[in-house]
């Protein structure tokens, strides 16, 4: 998917709550990894070992925690770049918008009341949803009480 995104570097250091190093007015079009950045591209550092990569970057500005120092294009500064990062590619790629109702493929019962301001999903968004964020093998099953007596 491409991004058709584009912002100034002033718009996305208030949006992550950044200070900026370099000029706010810069427009940047997407987000990048250091090797692949371009001059209109964000790119991050989130440890100082990855400086060489930074400053070999053609990337046209970084975001960096504190102490990294050096790079060839404006920073944007925060406390924590990988949340930063995150925030960054949901403003350039952010989740299609639910449409309120009861997809046609969603399984509800006949008379189910659904308040008009929720969205149902459809049963493939949801089954690829679960898939992506679910790992069963990271459930832990707990059982409590007085195993002696019976219900």
């Amino acid at each position: 998917m491409v991004s058709r995104a584009e912002f100034t570097l002033g718009q996305l250091a208030e949006a992550l709550g950044a200070t900026l190093e370099g000029d706010a007015a810069r427009v940047v079009r997407g987000v990048a990894p250091l090797e692949s950045a371009g001059p209109d591209d964000v790119s991050f550092l989130t440890d100082g070992r990855y400086r060489a990569a930074a400053q070999a970057s053609r990337a046209g500005a970084f975001v960096a925690a504190a102490g990294i120092t050096g790079l060839p294009a404006p920073v944007l500064r925060v406390a924590v770049p990988q949340q930063a990062m995150i925030d960054l590619l949901l403003l350039f790629h952010p989740a299609p918008p639910l449409r309120a109702g009861v997809d046609p493929s969603a399984v509800v019962a006949d008379d189910a009341r659904i308040d008009a301001r929720i969205a149902t999903a459809a049963t493939e968004e949801v089954n690829r949803a679960l898939r992506k964020y679910v790992i069963p093998d990271a459930f832990v099953e707990v059982y409590a009480g007085d195993f002696a007596k019976k219900p």
